[in-house]
């Protein structure tokens, strides 16, 4: 079974250490020795921080750095993020404490804002280090909540399949994510061995309140699990639900890269030739990837959380109306999304380029 096979994290017993240690080298690439881990306090984390002591215990020549985030969100927050210091250094392991510097917390979007802060710092530091990898401690359950807020927002496939194991940083932490990447290691599971794991060994580690304050939609979603899990619905089931979406994005994926390469008739300086022909009957999942992919070569906006270019409805508008010009023989006047101006002519020929600015509305 691999480290993320639902029916490998039904167990409640405790993560042992040197099985966390064994789940993260199986989630690094050959090579990738230099670490940092994000460490909270809370207890997944906490039992993080033990894992990649363990690892480093192998003599394998990994160095890791343990990083705190100190939202300064909460009066306690900044006494926690300086006991994680002082546990990794009980370890051995060296470690700093980050805070998020803000004037003041956002209204609306908190934990959104907070997550962004987060990844970029742990961006910082991996950059400081020379990591090419930040661990972080996601669990099954996360991953389980993270599939039903995407089923509430409607998601496609791309959505469904939730967390990878391993994904560029710079998807969650913009450019200073480039070149680095984010691995989950215990994204197959389940939380409640990682809380045995503290208190079976007394592990010192904090509860985050922000975890059942209902104000926040994941807290509310966590809270109904237990009534899901009693119809059927439970995290080892909705995490194989994300496994099996993800890869049945990856065999659109594929095949929409090789119908990309075969549309692309000429590409230039942010512009782009593609024969409608071969998109016009082609399954709308598929063209509409390749549309995707086209946006992005062009440099159409931010690549978004999976990579994907511009939003879901939009694209899957835009599909739909070239679609039916192209196999209508009509042509389809210049539409701009994400900066990108695409048009198609009577004879078939998609073409996509970056659209000028916008001129100002004369008073």
């Amino acid at each position: 079974m691999t480290p993320q096979d639902p029916a490998n994290t039904d167990d409640g017993a405790p993560l042992l250490p040197e099985a966390g240690a064994a789940l993260i080298a199986a989630a690094l690439a050959p090579g990738e020795k230099t670490l940092v881990a994000a460490v909270s306090g809370g207890p997944d984390s906490t039992v993080l921080m033990h894992a990649v002591a363990a690892l480093v215990a192998r003599g394998e020549g990994h160095r890791v750095t343990i990083v705190s985030i100190d939202h300064g969100l909460r009066p306690e927050s900044t006494g926690e993020a300086a006991e994680v210091v002082a546990q990794a250094a009980a370890l051995g392991l060296a470690a700093r404490a980050r805070r998020w510097e803000h004037d003041a917390a956002p209204a609306v979007g908190i934990q959104q804002a907070a997550r962004a802060a987060r990844y970029r710092l742990l961006a910082d530091e991996a950059r400081a280090a020379q990591a090419p990898i930040v661990l972080t401690a996601h669990t099954q359950d996360d991953q389980a909540e993270t599939v039903l807020m995407r089923l509430c927002a409607g998601s496609g496939i791309d959505g469904l399949a939730g967390m990878a194991e391993r994904a560029p940083l710079d998807a969650v932490a913009g450019e200073a994510g480039t070149g680095i990447t984010l691995v989950r290691p215990f994204l197959g599971i389940a939380k409640a061995r990682l809380i045995a794991a503290c208190e079976d060994f007394g592990w010192w580690h904090v509860r985050d309140p922000a975890n059942t304050d209902f104000r926040h939609t994941r807290a509310r979603l966590r809270a109904l699990l237990p009534a899901l899990a009693q119809e059927g619905l439970t995290a080892s089931r909705l995490t194989r639900l994300a496994r099996r979406a993800s890869e049945t994005r990856e065999a659109l994926d594929h095949a929409a890269e090789v119908l990309f390469t075969r549309a692309r008739l000429a590409a230039c300086d942010g512009a782009l030739t593609l024969d409608g022909a071969v998109l016009r009957d082609a399954p709308v999942a598929i063209a509409r990837r390749v549309l995707q992919r086209a946006f992005l070569a062009c440099g159409g906006g931010a690549a978004g959380a999976h990579g994907y270019g511009p939003g879901l409805e939009k694209i899957e508008a835009l599909t739909s109306a070239l679609q039916q010009a192209l196999r209508q023989g009509k042509a389809l006047p210049g539409r701009t999304l994400a900066g990108i101006r695409l048009a198609c002519t009577t004879d078939g020929t998609v073409s996509l380029s970056r659209a000028g600015p916008r001129r100002a509305v004369r008073q």
